[in-house]
């Protein structure tokens, strides 16, 4: 298992070099495996908090697939883009109402709702005003619907593909 080839891992050739060049003895190190349960996803996705070519717009884009986020990250799987009001409540540009707006592939069943989609723009716009800059955020629903934030990171814009001249 993971855990004991952490453990073991105290043992290896490499970290008892290590100990020994820097004087520790073996009995003074502590081994630490953290442990931590996965999301059991059945949507995920990804929200930018500003329209990536159009800072200045009104929408945020929340990007969905079922299961985790990873399809959408490294562009292998169906999804699909949703574009949401940011000002509160949050409905999706078009206004479907509480008819759902995705999906799943395999049952048919509804996986994201104006509900749903507004309590995740809720949730990316306090991360936004918390780092004080536009996000990209992964983001995963589980079968409870709990939200879980998976990452935050600046959204990054190419400044040609936003619409302003080349430097």
């Amino acid at each position: 298992s993971g855990y004991k080839e952490v453990i073991a891992s105290k043992y290896g050739a490499r970290a008892i070099a290590y100990r020994r060049r820097r004087g520790y003895r073996h009995e003074d190190i502590e081994m630490c495996v953290g442990c931590m349960v996965m999301v059991d996803a059945r949507v995920g996705g990804v929200i930018y908090t500003r329209d990536p070519a159009n800072r200045d717009g009104d929408d945020l884009h929340v990007i969905v697939t079922s299961g985790l986020g990873k399809a959408v990250v490294d562009g292998t799987g169906d999804t699909e883009l949703i574009r949401v009001r940011r000002r509160f409540p949050h409905e999706t540009v078009g206004g479907v109402g509480a008819a759902a707006v995705y999906r799943s592939e395999g049952t048919g069943d509804a996986v994201v709702t104006e509900s749903l989609l507004s309590r995740l723009a809720g949730a990316a716009l306090k991360i936004e005003a918390s780092f004080g800059e536009p996000q990209d955020i992964e983001w995963a629903l589980d079968h409870t619907d709990t939200i879980y934030i998976l990452q935050s990171r600046p959204l990054q814009v190419d400044e040609r593909e936003a619409g302003s001249p080349p430097a």
